[in-house]
């Protein structure tokens, strides 16, 4: 008996979407709008197919540095 070998089957291709990565401008977006607070949910999940974690947790890491490194310079004009 001669085993059936099954052909791997593939979705059309007007239902497989490409895969894009979010750009570091988008990026920076994305984490401002989450330092604030506000964010709706469609944007959210539209936003988190195409972000790649380490960018987010980079561009965030970046962005709390120079939110501190401001109030550090605002309270040493203020101070000073």
């Amino acid at each position: 008996m001669v085993p059936l070998q099954s052909q791997p089957v593939e979705p059309p291709a007007a239902i497989v979407e490409p895969q894009r990565r979010a750009s570091v401008i988008e990026t920076v977006r994305v984490v401002a709008w989450s330092f604030i607070g506000i964010r709706r949910r469609a944007d959210h999940d539209r936003d988190a197919v195409h972000l790649h974690p380490l960018g987010v947790i980079g561009v965030g890491i970046g962005m709390a540095a120079i939110f501190v490194l401001t109030l550090v310079a605002i309270v040493r004009t203020i101070a000073g």
